[in-house]
């Protein structure tokens, strides 16, 4: 447990990696990758995850009842851990993507675990597409602005030897007036 707490300190360190590199970026067109790089990340962790859930769904129903992991015979010897992660992951990327997969239950417990991560899916897909409309209406000439006055008011406080404790609450600051200037504005 110990070990996986380290894990998520790492996620946390590589966002503000990600922000730090976000902050250094000059081109609204680089940013724009970025953003969607990090869209495609959170959407492939999110099918990693259904995928292991998944995979321990049908683990746990295929010893007493018909699974979908009997259906495809993942369970013999000469089955690879490969082959195992790449059909839970085709189930999650098709069910997250299109709602409907291949890969279909065959007991109550795949059923509801499926019907779940149809209403996940379905909260993912708003999410996505909430975010690269955010990201299309962002890079706007007030968001374009907007970007400017931080980097170079991000900038100031470099040159100036400022604490990164106290540069990070100031950007923070900065961030939420210039915000709410510009919905004053719109």
């Amino acid at each position: 447990r110990l070990f996986r707490l380290t894990r998520l300190l790492r996620l946390a360190r590589l966002r503000a990696m990600v922000r730090k590199m976000e902050d250094r970026l000059d081109s609204e067109g680089v940013v724009l990758c970025l953003a969607l790089v990090k869209l495609l990340v959170v959407l492939l962790m999110t099918a990693h995850w259904v995928a292991c859930m998944w995979w321990g769904v049908g683990s746990y129903f295929s010893s007493s009842r018909n699974s979908w992991i009997l259906d495809y015979e993942l369970s013999g010897k000469n089955v690879t851990l490969n082959q195992q992660y790449i059909m839970a992951m085709f189930f999650a990327v098709s069910v997250l993507a299109t709602m409907y997969g291949d890969v279909s239950a065959r007991n109550e417990g795949e059923q509801v675990f499926t019907m779940v991560v149809m209403l996940l899916a379905g909260v993912v897909f708003a999410m996505i597409v909430g975010s690269l409309t955010q990201l299309v209406l962002s890079f706007g000439e007030h968001r374009v602005e907007f970007r400017k006055k931080l980097k170079s008011s991000v900038m100031f406080l470099k040159r100036n030897s400022v604490t990164v404790e106290l540069q990070n609450r100031i950007r923070m600051y900065i961030e939420r007036l210039l915000e709410s200037q510009m919905e004053r504005a719109s």
